[in-house]
């Protein structure tokens, strides 16, 4: 997944008043999006229709196997948390607010359905890039990932620079993740890291209720698992494979064969277990679990920091 400007897109974006509860905004259509804003400040709202467009574009250029994403997908994007919370409880009931409203910055993704709030001129790219891969995947893929993967490559789809000469347009940079850098930094000097085996079968509605600081980890551990992926051919070639197959629903029935229906069962209805990265990327997981360990390490190493606000791998 090398850096790279974001993928050209051929934008016909058409907009109209849009309101919530007397709160006015703007819808906008682009070819792949129904994005609907209640947004004020205008470097955010004014750039939402592009940069989703183009975060999109950028998923299909780097797993060309991926097949093309349906139109009219939906994204709200409120103001505020307070309005946000209120769009909750109406589109989704009290039940929405039981499942979501422990969330605290940037908002969610169900059924390919993306609603989020204004958390900053930085930030509410980097989530909208975030949950813009989870509603692909939840629109497009026939077989669902499993969340470590799945969490891996939304975070790694947060990094981004805006371009110096057309401040507009977005550039990529996976390893331009300092919040994710940060936290995983502070993991290690905690000892808070977790063995591989155990990253790949924890769930993140789970850690939300045992603290923060767990979720937390867990999201920044994802994020370097999806750059350890990232790091040879060979494992590139599996991911793609892996995502290939999951697009075709050729996914859950490998695992099957592989490891038998218990664990195609976990996939479908936990999105845990590690026979998805065993049908993948090899058998022996206590040498990858080493490997992936010593990775961490070289990452979190000292003065690595200044290429991750450059938006440079670290291991360079």
């Amino acid at each position: 997944m090398l850096p790279s400007p974001a993928p050209p897109t051929t934008l016909s974006n058409l907009s109209e008043p849009w309101t919530f509860q007397g709160n006015r905004g703007t819808a906008f259509r682009t070819p792949h999006y129904r994005l609907l804003t209640t947004v004020r400040r205008s470097i955010v709202a004014d750039r939402l229709p592009s940069f989703a467009e183009s975060s999109l574009a950028r998923f299909r250029a780097l797993f060309p196997s991926l097949p093309e994403p349906r139109a009219g997908l939906e994204i709200f994007v409120l103001d505020s948390r307070p309005e946000w919370e209120r769009f909750v409880i109406e589109v989704f009931g009290p039940e929405g607010v039981d499942r979501y409203g422990g969330i605290d910055r940037g908002g969610f993704t169900e059924r390919g359905r993306s609603v989020l709030w204004d958390i900053g001129v930085q930030d509410t790219f980097a989530i909208l890039a975030h949950e813009g891969w989870h509603q692909y995947v939840q629109t497009t893929l026939k077989d669902p990932l499993p969340a470590w993967l799945d969490e891996g490559l939304a975070a790694w789809s947060e990094g981004f620079r805006w371009n110096p000469r057309a401040p507009s347009d977005p550039v990529f940079l996976p390893w331009a993740n300092v919040e994710r850098f940060d936290q995983l930094r502070t993991a290690a000097g905690r000892e808070g890291l977790v063995p591989l085996e155990q990253l790949l079968t924890e769930r993140p509605q789970q850690l939300i209720k045992v603290s923060p600081e767990s979720t937390l980890n867990y999201y920044a551990q994802c994020w370097a698992l999806a750059a350890y992926l990232d790091q040879t051919p060979q494992r590139r070639r599996a991911l793609n494979q892996l995502l290939a197959d999951a697009a075709a629903g050729r996914l859950v029935a490998r695992v099957r064969d592989r490891a038998g229906d218990r664990a195609a069962q976990s996939l479908l209805l936990r999105r845990t277990g590690i026979e998805v990265w065993q049908a993948y990327f090899g058998e022996d997981l206590a040498a990858e679990t080493d490997r992936f360990s010593d990775f961490l390490q070289q990452i979190v190493r000292p003065g690595s920091k200044q290429a991750i606000v450059e938006g440079r791998s670290p291991l360079q």
